[in-house]
């Protein structure tokens, strides 16, 4: 462990068995840069990296955010796929961004086998895509984007925003305008970015003002290629 990092208890949702993993220290954090569609950069040490938690009992991989709700069903269903293959590996320690990658797609499979939100598979194809981006391997970055947008498109169709646990509204509305407009898809970009418009009164003002302000930069590259 170095200065950044710290163990962390954690209980997996899946098999109910505590494990420690690695998180990094709040306090360290710096950021340098941040892109439109949230990638963030930090000085020294990337918390991405650590975001997945995988328990080494079981296999399942989930994030801080997860809503932590698996019926037995799909509990029986990820052991008998997964945990019955798993041979008992631990992400603890310092890990590289190849590993980090491994991480975010294990939290993936584990989320499409339990069944969690489309908002939250959402998330982490995104972060993988902005792993990816780092990483400089634009045809995966792309794939995952493409992924993140289908099931934010999934979420804004079919999810309650107003819950605990629930993304903002604007947040999903602004995502699938950002990302498609970085896909190219200018014409979905632009009915998305309309519809968050439409919707504004439901939308909280400081996320309408992004939303105002990122539409002002792409518009006119919009209409131009439309």
């Amino acid at each position: 462990m170095n200065e950044y990092l710290m163990e962390k208890r954690m209980l997996c949702p899946l098999c109910q068995k505590s494990f420690n993993t690695t998180k990094v220290k709040t306090t360290k954090l710096r950021i340098i840069d941040r892109d439109t569609d949230f990638c963030t950069y930090y000085e020294d040490i990337n918390p991405y990296f650590y975001e997945i938690n995988v328990c080494p009992e079981c296999g399942f991989a989930f994030s801080d955010t997860h809503t932590g709700d698996i019926i037995d069903e799909k509990r029986e269903r990820f052991k008998q796929i997964i945990s019955s293959k798993w041979t008992g590996r631990d992400f603890g320690g310092i890990r590289d961004i190849d590993q980090a990658i491994e991480t975010y797609k294990m939290a993936i499979t584990s989320s499409e086998i339990t069944g969690e939100k489309s908002s939250k598979l959402a998330g982490l194809c995104l972060r993988l895509s902005w792993l990816f981006r780092i990483k400089e391997d634009r045809e995966e970055e792309l794939r995952f984007m493409r992924w993140s947008t289908e099931l934010y498109g999934k979420a804004y169709q079919w999810e309650d925003f107003d819950g605990k646990d629930s993304m903002e509204l604007g947040t999903v509305l602004y995502l699938l305008g950002e990302l498609n407009y970085r896909l190219g898809e200018y014409k979905k970009a632009s009915t998305w970015f309309n519809i968050a418009f439409t919707n504004a009164s439901d939308i909280n003002a400081s996320t309408m003002g992004i939303i105002r302000d990122r539409w002002q930069d792409i518009k006119e590259d919009i209409k131009k290629a439309l």
